[in-house]
C-alpha cells in the first residue's frame, strides 16, 4: 500500500497539513506535549533519533574526527 505522508520538521502546528493527511515527524522536537491531541489526530509517526544508538554516535564521531585531521593536514600542505 502506497500512502503519502507529510514530513513535519517543526513544532509549529500552523505549518502542519489538515488532520486528514498522515504525517511523519522528523523528531521528538516536532511534537509539543501541549499539542498532543492535534498530532495524534494525524495518525503520526515519529522518526527515531539516529544518535540514540550510542554505537552509531561513537562511530560517526570517530569518522568526523578522522576527516578533520585529514582536512587540516591537507590544508597545511
Amino acid at each position: 500500500m502506497n500512502a503519502e505522508y507529510f514530513l513535519v520538521t517543526t513544532s509549529q502546528a500552523e505549518t502542519w497539513p489538515d488532520a486528514k493527511i498522515p504525517v511523519v515527524f522528523l523528531g521528538e522536537w516536532c511534537c509539543k506535549t501541549s499539542e498532543r491531541i492535534e498530532w495524534e489526530r494525524h495518525g503520526s509517526v515519529v522518526c527515531p533519533y539516529h544518535w540514540d544508538d550510542r554505537e552509531k554516535l561513537y562511530h560517526d564521531y570517530a569518522g568526523v574526527a578522522i576527516a578533520r585531521v585529514t582536512y587540516r593536514s591537507r590544508a597545511r600542505a
